[in-house]
C-alpha cells in the first residue's frame, strides 16, 4: 500500500508540474502573449511566477458615442471588469465644467471658490499620525485648501471624497443645481441611477456624490469601497493613474492583522502589494484618465489612484437594475 500510494503521489505532482494554470476567460476578452501571465507551453512552477516581470493589463474603453457599447459595458460590469468609456462629453452632462473649466481644460479658481464658498471638506494626508483605521482625521475649508495648497502645489495635502449633496443646506443645493440633476447618466450600458430617490435631503439626485481635488502627486493607497455600489470617476482637469485589481483576486493582495483568519483587511502598504509573491497570478490593470473620459469600477474593485498632474475630479456611485 505504501509503495502504491508513493507512485500514485510521484504521478499526480509530475501530472501538476506539467499541467499549465488556466484561468476562465471573460467573453471576448483578448490578451496579448506578452501579457499573459502564464503560457500554455511553460510548466507553472513557484520558480517561475517570482521571475515573471509583471506587467498590467491595459483597460477596454468604449465609445460612448455608439450604441453597440452598452451591451459590452453590461457584460463588463456583470463580471466586475473595470472599463473606460471614452468621446465622452462631460460637460453636457456635468454641469460643473461649464462654470469651474477654462477653455485650456484648467480649473478657474475664483470661479470654483466663489461656488463652495465657506464649506468643509476631508483633506487625507499621508505623515507619521496616519493610520489604516481612521485615515480622515482633518477637514479643512476648501477655499482655503485652494489657496494654500492647490495654487502652492502642496503635494502633503489631498481634497479626498467631498460628498458634497451633504454640505450645509445652501451649499449643497447650489451645488447640485450647478452639477445638474442626472451627471453621467447619457453613457451606454447604464440604466437609471436608483440612488437617484434614496435620500429626499438631495432634492432627486444622488447623495453620493463626490469631488476629488489634489496636486501633482498626490493619491490614495490600494483600497477597495463597500456598500456594493459601481463608481464612476471623471477627470474634469488633469491625468490620474489607477492601478485596478480585480475583486475576485482580492486575496491574492491582503494581509492577515489579527488572529482571527477571517478579519483579513486590504493590505494599503503600496510597498506590501506590489512584491507580493502572488500578485502576478491576480487580475490587474493600470490606466491613465483623462477628461473626455470616464472610469467605470464594478462593485468591489480594488484601487490605487494618483493624480500625475493637478487634478479636479467628480465621482459618483451608481445602482441600477443591472
Amino acid at each position: 500500500f505504501h509503495e502504491k500510494a508513493t507512485a500514485d503521489d510521484a504521478a499526480v505532482s509530475e501530472t501538476l508540474q506539467e499541467r499549465p494554470l488556466k484561468r476562465k476567460r471573460f467573453p471576448n476578452q483578448l490578451s496579448s502573449k506578452k501579457n499573459t501571465l502564464l503560457s500554455t507551453n511553460k510548466k507553472t512552477t513557484v520558480e517561475n511566477i517570482l521571475n515573471e516581470q509583471i506587467e498590467y493589463s491595459t483597460l477596454e474603453r468604449l465609445d460612448a458615442t455608439e450604441n453597440s457599447s452598452a451591451q459590452r459595458a453590461a457584460e463588463l460590469r456583470r463580471y466586475g471588469v473595470p472599463f473606460v468609456w471614452i468621446n465622452v462629453d462631460i460637460g453636457a452632462t456635468v454641469g460643473f465644467v461649464g462654470r469651474w473649466i477654462t477653455s485650456q481644460g484648467e480649473l478657474n479658481t475664483e470661479a470654483f471658490k466663489n461656488d463652495v464658498a465657506n464649506a468643509k471638506a476631508p483633506l487625507l494626508r499621508y505623515d507619521t499620525n496616519f493610520t489604516e483605521s481612521r485615515p480622515i482625521r482633518e477637514f479643512g475649508n476648501v477655499a482655503e485648501f485652494v489657496d494654500n495648497q492647490w495654487e502652492q502645489q502642496d503635494t502633503s495635502v489631498y481634497l479626498h471624497q467631498w460628498q458634497f449633496p451633504l454640505a450645509n443646506a445652501s451649499i449643497a443645493n447650489a451645488l447640485l443645481e450647478a452639477c445638474g440633476p442626472r451627471p453621467l447618466s447619457n453613457l451606454p450600458g447604464l440604466d437609471d441611477d436608483l440612488l437617484c430617490s434614496w435620500l429626499e435631503r438631495a432634492q432627486n439626485a444622488s447623495a453620493l456624490q463626490y469631488l476629488f481635488l489634489g496636486t501633482t502627486g498626490t493619491h490614495s493607497r490600494l483600497h477597495l469601497d463597500p456598500g456594493g455600489l459601481d463608481l464612476l470617476i471623471a477627470p474634469l482637469t488633469g491625468l490620474k493613474r489607477f492601478t485596478l485589481i480585480h475583486r475576485d483576486d482580492a486575496y491574492l493582495v491582503r494581509r492577515l492583522d489579527t488572529d482571527h483568519p477571517y478579519q483579513d483587511t486590504v493590505s494599503s502598504s503600496i510597498e506590501y502589494w506590489e512584491t507580493s509573491p502572488t500578485l502576478p497570478l491576480a487580475r490587474k490593470w493600470c490606466a491613465d484618465i483623462k477628461p473626455g473620459q470616464v472610469l467605470c469600477m464594478p462593485e468591489g474593485t480594488l484601487h490605487a489612484v494618483r493624480n500625475l498632474e493637478p487634478c479636479l475630479s467628480y465621482h459618483r456611485f451608481h445602482l441600477d437594475r443591472h
